[in-house]
């Protein structure tokens, strides 16, 4: 007891009632999504939208143009929590897999992108992501769009 009568009770932390946009988006509460459309930005995507679908009941997260004119479709993977982040979900991982299989099928001329915060271990389905991501494969490209080069290999893909 004359332990727990000397403790002081720590600070509380106050957030604000809405995210801001204002300095780290991990700090100031951005969805993932909204970290997704900065990264495409930074990586000089254009025409960003979250409206489109490539056939009925396949509406991935976002559609872009990249510097090269080519139309990408990008699902976004998970959000930001602290339990099993972004694609670290298998359940989501299998649908971004079957978004990009659709993508691939139904509009061949637009490459797709898995884009998350967190990229799963090869026993949570990152072996199974590997084996269809890659060139002339359904899945373009992965990021982690809280990596400091996800800009970087966005513009490469």
């Amino acid at each position: 007891m004359a332990r727990v009568a000397e403790e002081r009770p720590l600070a509380q932390v106050t957030l604000g009632a809405e995210p801001t946009r204002d300095g780290d988006p991990l700090q100031a509460g951005w969805a993932a999504k909204d970290v997704a459309i900065e990264v495409l930005g930074a990586a000089g995507f254009t025409q960003v939208t979250d409206k489109g679908k490539v056939v009925n009941g396949v509406e991935p997260t976002l559609r872009a143009v990249d510097g090269q004119g080519r139309r990408w479709w990008f699902e976004v993977v998970g959000g930001r929590t602290s339990n099993r982040p972004g694609a670290q979900r298998i359940e989501l991982l299998w649908r971004a897999i079957a978004k990009g299989a659709v993508v691939a099928a139904a509009d061949p001329d637009a490459m797709f992108g898995v884009l998350t915060v967190g990229l799963p271990s090869a026993a949570g389905g990152g072996a199974a992501l590997a084996a269809v991501t890659g060139p002339d494969r359904p899945v373009a490209v992965v990021v982690d769009v809280l990596a400091a080069d996800a800009a970087d290999v966005l513009r490469r893909a």
